[in-house]
């Protein structure tokens, strides 16, 4: 196996900030970096959709939203 690296940076474990405040990452600035990464779009979760997914996207859950939500009232 080999050893672990930061995926942002590639710093090796022993070179870790903190190592167990950050995993898989060495430091808060490269567990950040990650997050921008996800928000700004650089990554995605990728699969074909099923129906019912489909359905969530068009129609939002009643019991994901509350029934006392008025925006979501019919």
């Amino acid at each position: 196996m080999s050893p672990m690296k930061c995926p942002i940076c590639g710093r090796s474990r022993d070179e870790f900030e903190s190592p167990a405040s950050y995993l898989p990452f060495c430091s808060l600035r490269c567990r950040q970096t990650d997050m921008g990464k996800w928000f700004g779009g650089f990554y995605s979760v990728s699969r074909p959709l099923e129906g019912r997914d489909e359905i969530d996207l068009i129609e939002p859950d009643e019991e994901e939203h509350g029934a006392a939500d008025p925006q979501y009232r019919n």
